[in-house]
């Protein structure tokens, strides 16, 4: 259902996740969360094995280690998630620069959007109610709509 300018704006914002390097740094950044969370149970596995030395010796488990164990690969995937969202806001940007056409990027997302809107509203009549913006991979589409038409000419 997009126009030739929108559907140009569209295949922009895939390239200029190529263009930003966005695959490469979305590939390193998984890579640290992967690492964070395995770290984190690893560290829960020592400390499992540690309970019985430290019973006997009457020492207590640092806090501060516990509740690192458990925040340590929540925050890893939050930070993760803030990092795709403002990668998101970037390829649009770019993709804007690439066509010269903020506008037909806008309009596409209103229209790929839309549709989303209407199954949700049929789904859950008495409102749609929306995820968290802390666990969204892309930002609200209102207001990449916002950015892209606030430098459009």
């Amino acid at each position: 259902s997009l126009d030739p300018a929108e559907l140009g704006g569209v295949l922009a914002h895939e390239i200029a996740h190529i263009r930003n390097n966005d695959l490469q740094l979305f590939t390193f950044v998984e890579s640290v969360r992967r690492a964070t969370h395995l770290l984190s149970q690893l560290g829960w596995l020592l400390l499992l094995f540690a309970i019985p030395f430290v019973a006997l010796s009457g020492s207590i488990v640092p806090v501060t280690l516990t509740l690192g164990l458990i925040a340590a690969p929540w925050l890893s995937v939050l930070l993760q998630l803030a990092l795709f969202r403002t990668r998101e806001l970037k390829a649009d940007l770019t993709a804007a620069e690439l066509t010269g056409n903020p506008r037909a990027l806008a309009q596409a997302l209103y229209k790929i959007d839309r549709p989303r809107r209407d199954l949700l509203r049929m789904v859950l009549p008495l409102g749609a109610r929306t995820e968290s913006s802390l666990f969204r991979t892309h930002p609200e589409t209102q207001e990449r709509i916002r950015r892209l038409l606030s430098i459009a000419v």
